[in-house]
């Protein structure tokens, strides 16, 4: 009866042990899979976040460019203003100047 008991206690043990060692593999697997996963995650999140930085960026550098634009135009509309201030009081000038020699002519 007792080498029955013992040969049962030697069979839990036995089970017992490869158990465990099941246990163990599968705990390494467990841990791969999720250290892959993470790995894969975190490539993702990282292309994701690049992305997402290309795409602001590329907004800036479209806004900056817009707001140049706008200036360049502003600058371009005053230009234009000036010159007809210009024409305009080089008229005047010009008729002041050819009034004032007629009159001495005509003393």
């Amino acid at each position: 009866m007792s080498e029955l008991i013992f040969k049962e206690i030697r069979a839990i043990e036995e089970e017992a042990a490869k158990i465990t060692l099941n246990a163990e593999k599968q705990a390494a697997e467990i841990l791969k899979k999720a250290n892959d996963g993470s790995i894969q995650l975190r490539a993702g999140k990282d292309s994701e976040l690049t992305n997402r930085k290309e795409s602001e960026l590329k907004k800036a550098i479209r806004a900056g460019a817009e707001l140049k634009q706008k200036r360049i135009d502003e600058a371009a509309a005053s230009i234009e203003g000036l010159k007809t201030k210009v024409e305009m009081k080089s008229e005047k000038a010009i008729k002041l100047v050819l009034d004032r020699l007629s009159q001495r002519i005509g003393e």
